[in-house]
């Protein structure tokens, strides 16, 4: 009987594999988020200003320990001053070389059943387990159940998840808003534009309706920020069994690179 969860083996997270783990990040984050800047391209030579802006972070000190929350690791305030300040100057290598001295990720290990090597298998008890560690309920999780519910409330760790066992490997992750969502971000945009043209034209009415327009769409924003989207789906995803495909696919292409 194979265990639901295992102890995984940990590996040292080299540089160029935390570089890709932040790519990765940043890739699916462009998916959703409107602050950030697409189609930057981060690379050792990236600077943290430039790596800030792309992803819209916080200010040095939260950002370190954001990033040792994330990588599970414990570097001082000091240790991250010393990358990420001066943020013009400084760039991602200072960054993922002090997070590749401590940081690991879990080894994935082939199971054996019924005397043949399952590399499939090993993904699944490590996703399981990874997302277990993330406070994510896996009881019920099944290689053939649908990815679709579940993922409207564990997308998040299931990102997180995948792009350090297997970077870059997700697709990008589409997101469909409810009708409400939706609502406040075209409310704000409309005040937003409204705003210049009512000072243009000198006109009351438009400046009025510019200002409902805004303050309505931030409230709803608010309200909504925290709400569940409609739909959450990754292109030619369906199973959790299809994400460990995904996940094996990529280890053996990475193996044999």
């Amino acid at each position: 009987m194979v265990k639901s969860t295992i102890s995984n083996k940990e590996e040292p997270l080299k540089a160029e594999i935390v570089l890709k783990i932040l790519r990765d990040s940043y890739l699916q984050q462009c998916q959703y988020d409107p602050e950030t800047e697409p189609d930057i391209e981060l690379t050792f030579e990236s600077t943290v200003e430039e790596w800030r802006n792309a992803c819209d972070l916080v200010a040095w000190k939260p950002l370190g320990k954001a990033m040792n929350r994330w990588f599970q690791i414990d570097h001082t305030d000091d240790q991250w001053h010393e990358v990420l300040e001066p943020a013009e100057s400084k760039n991602l290598l200072g960054v993922c070389q002090l997070i590749s001295h401590t940081a690991t990720r879990p080894t994935l290990v082939p199971l054996n059943i019924f005397g043949k090597s399952c590399l499939e298998a090993g993904a699944f008890i490590t996703l399981r387990t990874e997302l277990a560690k993330h406070g994510v309920p896996v009881k019920a999780l099944r290689p053939s159940m649908p990815l679709h519910p579940w993922l409207i409330k564990y997308w998040g760790e299931l990102s997180d998840v995948v792009g350090k066992v297997s970077p870059e490997a997700l697709p990008p992750v589409r997101i469909e808003k409810t009708f409400i969502q939706r609502l406040s971000y075209w409310l704000f945009g409309i005040g937003i534009i409204s705003w210049p043209v009512s000072y243009l034209i000198n006109l009351e009415t438009i400046s009025m309706v510019a200002t409902a327009c805004f303050i309505s769409g931030l409230l709803l924003f608010i309200i909504t920020s925290r709400m569940k989207p409609k739909r959450v789906s990754f292109d030619n995803l369906e199973t959790i069994g299809d994400v460990c495909r995904l996940i094996s696919a990529s280890v053996k292409s990475r193996c044999n690179a």
